[in-house]
């Protein structure tokens, strides 16, 4: 009799667990928006998305042109000379000076000018590349000339980002020779007493 109060208890038990789970698991669904048993189905959308560029000034019209692997360049490029820009302001900021050189006009005029000149260029080339193809098709001869542009593109970019990484290394280093020098001058203090 005790064995059948035992195993009573523990379905009860269990079914109370079971219950009291499936309820805290529906409510915290509606505390975050999710209503539970309704899944729909996103198809995945054929255009890539386009980046949020805060530096780099690129008619919004080329963006949808080029193909993700040079958008996903470009907003690395984008990030990196958004975060050289807070350094140098950071910096501004502090008091301290900083000194223009060479390398910074040069990567100034890259991101200002050059960049969107070169989308604008491979976007023409692009196009006419996709129109002789598109006429040509019902030759079927295959025109790989945009191919060859997409791959110096990419290495004109690639250029960029490595002008723009020797820059933020700069920056990186002088601010940690500051604190070099700090440390030199603590140190000579406390040989000093």
């Amino acid at each position: 009799m005790s064995i059948l109060f035992s195993a009573g208890a523990v379905i009860a038990t269990t079914l109370g667990v079971v219950y009291a789970s499936i309820k805290g698991w529906h409510a915290f669904h509606r505390a975050v928006g999710i209503t539970p048993g309704t899944l729909e189905y996103v198809p995945p959308s054929s255009e890539p998305e386009l980046p949020n560029l805060l530096q780099l000034n690129i008619d919004k019209a080329v963006l949808p042109l080029l193909p993700p692997s040079v958008l996903s360049q470009l907003s690395r490029i984008d990030n990196k000379a958004d975060i050289y820009q807070q350094w140098r302001d950071a910096l501004t900021q502090q008091g301290h000076t900083v000194a223009a050189n060479e390398a910074q006009f040069v990567v100034r005029k890259l991101l200002s000018e050059r960049i969107p000149a070169m989308l604008s260029d491979y976007q023409t080339l692009a196009q006419h590349h996709q129109r002789i193809a598109d006429m040509d098709s019902a030759n079927d001869q295959n025109l790989d000339s945009a191919l060859p542009a997409l791959t110096l593109l990419t290495e004109l970019l690639d250029l960029t980002e490595s002008r723009l990484d020797i820059l933020l290394d700069q920056c990186r280093d002088s601010s940690y020779q500051e604190l070099v020098i700090m440390k030199r001058y603590l140190d000579k203090l406390d040989d000093g007493m």
